[in-house]
């Protein structure tokens, strides 16, 4: 059989006179033939298709699970072989996974500095912009919520926290593992023990010895994937630390930075300049014209309700100040207690992974719900667009159905001056 890098390269090159349709079929075959023929199945060729994968756009779920299964395999056998330490190649294959799922690839570098980018963890490095991030639309993190894989990753957890931590680098492949792992939405609490444990160990070390400050600074720069493994399982708020707040500028995916940026309150005006976070907008506006269809579909039923796409929001919050708040969408409903008022739901428009990948998310509903007084909802768009037609259908009435009572609700307080423009997305 053909080597799967030689088919997978010979796609790549010829990739812009393909349909995405025919790209899929040629990776699937490549994938089906790589399934039967075992002896082609290393973490280099692995690397090098889900890179190329990556570059053109193209995501198959079942790739994902294979190279998962293949982590289960390594560990099973690792257990006859208690002196084997695979935590060095589980780490790789999961920062490949990582890279995969985020859409990081390697920009302007060789195929060889682009595969060793690939297993390395993804993370935007401020002085070194080595990494180009492509807006992904596939969302394919519920994988990483099924039972089987949960167990994988304590089985991945215990195998990391049975090995010797005895240098910088074991304990930076134990770090790059704790993140790789945040990335899938699981918080490895005793591998984050252990490293606690040997970071001061180590550092203790090192504070013994004169050339220490190369050391020191090694130590420190793990921690910043410390904090950024932490504030992605679990949401940060204004008063965490500014290292922690620091961290969350790393983060691969750039709407999970932008649900941080509006949960510290930093959104200063109805421009978005990040063209990352402007494509990821635009696509979401895009899938919401069918939600605007339905909803005139409902007009009878809801013809009180207005809908707007992507606002931006300020209103007097006292001690708050004039913050500005963004919404995917902004439901209006004209008040039937206070004249000339209107009533205000704000939507967010998220995906699954933003409930598996939760803390950016969360920072976000927890900063709205804390410091103003409009109700605010959320709406799946990962479920919305795995729906049939009649599926959709019944989503929205039960949404538009929670919206209307929302709005209702909100109609017995008095409410602050609000004023709302179009958020204007910018792509340069």
């Amino acid at each position: 059989s053909v080597d799967p890098t030689v088919a997978v390269r010979l796609v790549y090159d010829i990739h812009w006179v393909l349909t995405k349709s025919q790209k899929i079929t040629l990776f699937n075959a490549i994938y089906h033939d790589l399934i039967l023929n075992r002896s082609h199945w290393n973490l280099y060729t692995v690397t090098f298709i889900l890179l190329h994968m990556c570059k053109l756009g193209v995501y198959k779920p079942s790739i994902i699970k294979s190279c998962l299964k293949n982590i289960s395999r390594k560990l099973r056998i690792s257990k006859y072989h208690p002196g084997v330490n695979q935590s060095h190649w589980v780490n790789s294959m999961l920062a490949v996974l990582a890279n995969y799922t985020v859409a990081s690839a390697g920009i302007n570098q060789s195929i060889e500095e682009a595969l060793q980018s690939f297993i390395e963890p993804p993370y935007i490095n401020l002085s070194e912009n080595q990494r180009k991030l492509h807006p992904n639309f596939s969302d394919v993190h519920k994988i990483f919520t099924s039972d089987w894989v949960v167990k994988l990753f304590d089985d991945i957890s215990q195998h990391v926290t049975s090995q010797q931590i005895v240098d910088f680098n074991s304990l930076k492949c134990l770090v790059q593992i704790i993140y790789s792992l945040s990335l899938f939405g699981y918080k490895a609490d005793s591998i984050i023990e252990q490293y606690n444990e040997a970071e001061k160990r180590l550092r203790d070390n090192v504070l013994t010895i004169s050339t220490m400050s190369t050391e020191l600074a090694d130590l420190t720069e793990l921690s910043r994937f410390i904090n950024m493994a932490k504030s992605l399982v679990s949401p940060l708020s204004r008063n965490s630390s500014e290292n922690e707040k620091l961290s969350v500028l790393s983060f691969p995916r750039s709407d999970w930075r932008f649900y941080y940026h509006c949960g510290f309150g930093l959104l200063e005006s109805n421009v978005i300049s990040d063209p990352l976070i402007s494509a990821n907008l635009l696509h979401k506006s895009r899938c919401l014209d069918q939600l605007y269809r339905l909803l005139f579909e409902n007009k009878r039923e809801f013809n009180i309700i207005r809908m707007h796409r992507l606002q931006c929001i300020q209103c007097s919050n006292g001690d708050n100040g004039n913050i500005p708040y963004f919404a995917d969408i902004l439901f209006q409903k004209i008040s039937t207690r206070h004249t000339g008022k209107y009533n205000y739901v704000i939507c967010i428009v998220h995906e699954q992974r933003d409930l598996v990948v939760k803390g950016p998310l969360l920072s976000l509903l927890n900063f709205y719900r804390e410091t103003q007084r409009l109700p605010v909802v959320t709406f799946n768009l990962s479920v919305w667009q795995m729906s049939s037609k009649q599926g959709k259908k019944l989503i929205v009435q039960k949404f538009l159905q929670e919206i209307s009572k929302r709005l209702d609700e909100v109609d017995h307080f008095p409410l602050p001056e609000i004023h709302t423009t179009d958020i204007i997305l910018q792509f340069d």
